[in-house]
């Protein structure tokens, strides 16, 4: 069976999960246009569909650059409120199309996974981070105007759909890592939300920053770094390092979040916001900070530890020093070493001693066993010569002995030697020279390391 029919189950059950999960964020994404929702319009919350709240900025003579209708153009905040309408009808739209096309990819014939999948990804995290996105957009802009703060129940519903979404995915691609991620994440966004309040929740606070534009462009800067570092923890789950660069990256991400937190301090300290709920929001977000700090310290130690232990040669794969005795049983045929030959200055013998002496002196044509291995007369023995013919022992003296082919990674090999440590790279670094090697020089060296 090919390996082709062997992931084919696999294959189409992936891509069934995929066609599910694409087929419910195109449902979400089309019932989120049709759904209320809550938004800052002038001096009054107004409730309504998405193209409700766009009907309304176009009723209004209000238009940013003379074409695009909007709330009010006197106000920030209006303006921001109108810009979030904006980007979450265009957002809804486009996670309708990624779901669309990942459907579509995961139905065909002979269907594409790897598209289909980033597809299905694309449109659960368009989801979830615009739904996000509206929320606190919507609960800032209404706690820093002079109106009751607004939390919009329908983008947070959403959000936390998305989210179960997101992490069924990553579940599927990291397995228990997954929490880890989800973490990250989590702990980063509610430092955001903090962040927000603390700037936009007492007007006390506004009034402080608005003493001077650098406080307020300094409060707007730590507010679009904190929305930056949730975008980067996000993409660290969307595109995951390998090795154990995937904890030291959050890591450093963690670093640039503490350093926002305490410009936050450093502003309310600067701009004199003698306001006990900037200062409760601000401890509050430094602490959430500084033990997701910590906590990713002790992941990137553990890390560290199981690079450093996979990294460590394997026990069986250290070389071993073994003395080499004499072999001391009986000559076997098919073996030939050199002997030193001596001028023989004696008579020669009579004609019927010199015949019995070389009956007796004649090796024996036994085939070599385990209870009498190969050996040469005086010369040394090596038992997996013994299982080679005359080509295979030119074979493998060539490609091993006289390294006629560079192989690095393959120790030498040392004949009559221990070769535990040879035998075991051969097969390790196998697929890079195995062209080079001859099947029946290759089945003999397998059969052979097997009784090592």
């Amino acid at each position: 069976m090919s390996k082709q029919n062997l992931n084919k189950p696999a294959a189409d059950t992936q891509n069934k999960s995929h066609r599910i999960l694409a087929i419910v964020m195109a449902a979400l994404s089309l019932l989120a246009l049709f759904l209320p929702l809550r938004a800052l319009a002038g001096s009054k919350v107004s409730t309504h569909i998405s193209f409700g709240l766009l009907g309304q900025m176009i009723d209004t003579p209000h238009r940013r650059g003379g074409i695009l209708p909007m709330f009010d153009t006197a106000s920030v905040t209006t303006r921001l409120s109108s810009y979030a309408v904006y980007a979450f009808i265009f957002a809804s739209i486009a996670t309708l199309v990624f779901s669309i096309v990942a459907i579509v990819l995961a139905k065909k014939a002979t269907p594409n996974t790897a598209k289909s999948t980033l597809f299905v990804k694309f449109a659960v995290y368009l989801f979830t981070f615009t739904n996000a996105a509206y929320t606190i957009s919507q609960t800032a802009l209404t706690a820093y105007a002079t109106v009751p703060v607004a939390f919009d129940v329908t983008t947070i519903l959403l959000t936390l759909l998305g989210g179960a979404a997101y992490l069924l995915l990553l579940y599927v691609d990291h397995g228990k890592k997954a929490w880890f991620y989800v973490a990250q994440f989590a702990l980063s966004f509610l430092v955001l939300i903090i962040v927000m309040l603390a700037f936009t929740h007492k007007s006390e606070v506004s009034i402080a920053l608005n003493v001077r534009r650098l406080y307020k462009a300094i409060a707007l800067l730590c507010m679009r770094g904190m929305v930056a570092m949730v975008v980067a923890f996000s993409l660290c789950a969307f595109y995951p390092a390998k090795a154990y660069a995937d904890v030291v990256i959050p890591l450093m991400i963690t670093l640039v979040q503490v350093g926002v937190v305490l410009v936050v301090a450093l502003t309310g300290v600067v701009a004199k916001i003698h306001v006990k709920h900037f200062a409760v929001y601000t401890l509050l977000a430094a602490v959430l900070s500084f033990v997701q700090l910590f906590g990713n310290c002790v992941f990137v130690l553990l890390a560290k530890k199981e690079n450093a232990k996979n990294e460590a040669p394997a026990a069986e794969e250290k070389e071993e020093y073994i003395e080499v005795y004499p072999y001391q049983g009986g000559p076997v045929s098919g073996i030939y070493v050199a002997e030193v030959v001596e001028e023989n200055t004696q008579a020669a013998p009579a004609p019927e001693y010199a015949q019995a002496a070389e009956y007796a002196e004649a090796p024996a044509c036994e085939p070599a066993t385990e209870a009498a291995p190969a050996e040469e007369n005086n010369g040394i023995y090596d038992a997996f010569f013994a299982t080679l013919t005359e080509e295979e022992k030119g074979q493998f003296y060539n490609l091993y002995v006289l390294k006629t082919l560079n192989m690095p990674g393959i120790p030498e090999y040392v004949v009559g030697g221990n070769n535990k440590l040879f035998f075991n790279k051969v097969f390790i670094y196998l697929g890079q020279y195995r062209q080079n090697i001859p099947n029946a020089l290759l089945a003999k060296m397998y059969d052979f390391s097997l009784k090592l």
